[in-house]
């Protein structure tokens, strides 16, 4: 072949190559399919699972017996949360065509006794924040992270049901914060929150005094004001005035709420919130 034919020949080449991979750098081309044929990966949104196992998939390690480990993913599936055995956490979720990541992990800050629980609860959350892929077969969800260790769970079966009103429930609270601060009671304190049979009302104790005050529930909306308490002083443990101060200060700024049999999560202003469990 001429010479002018074979450089003919060559940039046709070059261009050809060049441009089926143009977007090389944006990550829009030379990368899998957006999903792989014959595999289906249904909504994880809204979903609550229950962890059966973890660790090497030849050799699972099975939860803590009397221990409860769960993950929920939120209606978006963009956050997760739920107990890792002793404390309640929460973190971000990005989930695409059988990848995962979950990040910016949080946790309230409690100890439980039970032998082992810590450790299981700190395994469980290092491996979650590894998590790489995912796939649901049989009713089981198996996540898979770094290293090749797995997380598998199966649905849970005691997944609490949406609240629709909030008369006569009866909550105490688990955390507070702001953002991805979150912090726990003192240990030995406990705060509670009752609301009336019609939800106009509110009372509880605040850790040392006991209180009350009105109420007003429309749809997710929520409103308390008029708080009153009584006015006991307490010094032990070191904190807990504070503590209940910090309390009362926010549920008088309360905004909005989601609620389920199992938890209250009301949303105050300046983006702080409470976590109340079920009683």
């Amino acid at each position: 072949m001429h010479r002018p034919a074979l450089l003919l020949a060559f940039v046709a080449f070059i261009l050809a190559i060049s441009g089926g991979c143009a977007n090389l750098n944006n990550g829009d081309c030379c990368q899998p399919p957006a999903s792989m044929p014959g595999l289906n990966y249904p909504s994880l949104a809204g979903t609550w699972w229950l962890l059966d196992g973890y660790g090497d998939p030849a050799a699972l390690t099975a939860v803590i017996s009397g221990s409860r480990i769960t993950l929920r993913w939120n209606e978006d599936a963009d956050a997760v949360s739920g107990s890792a055995g002793c404390n309640l956490y929460g973190g971000k979720s990005l989930i695409r065509d059988g990848m995962m990541t979950i990040k910016d992990i949080n946790q309230t800050a409690m100890a439980c006794l039970t032998p082992g629980v810590m450790e299981q609860e700190s395994r469980y959350l290092d491996l979650l924040g590894k998590a790489q892929s995912w796939r649901v077969e049989g009713g089981k969800l198996t996540v898979t992270c770094g290293g090749g260790e797995v997380l598998v769970f199966s649905k849970d079966a005691s997944a609490p049901r949406p609240l629709n009103s909030l008369a006569s429930t009866k909550w105490e609270l688990s955390s507070f914060g702001t953002g991805d601060a979150v912090s726990s009671l003192i240990s030995g304190t406990k705060i509670s929150l009752s609301f009336n049979e019609d939800a106009t009302r509110v009372s509880g104790t605040a850790g040392c005094n006991t209180y009350g005050g009105a109420a007003r529930v429309t749809g997710g909306e929520i409103k308390i004001w008029d708080v009153f308490s009584t006015k006991m002083f307490c010094n032990d443990p070191p904190g807990l005035m504070a503590q209940e101060g910090r309390y009362l200060e926010l549920l008088g700024k309360a905004l909005s709420f989601e609620a389920n049999t199992v938890q209250l999560t009301i949303h105050c202003q300046g983006g702080e919130f409470l976590v109340f469990k079920a009683e």
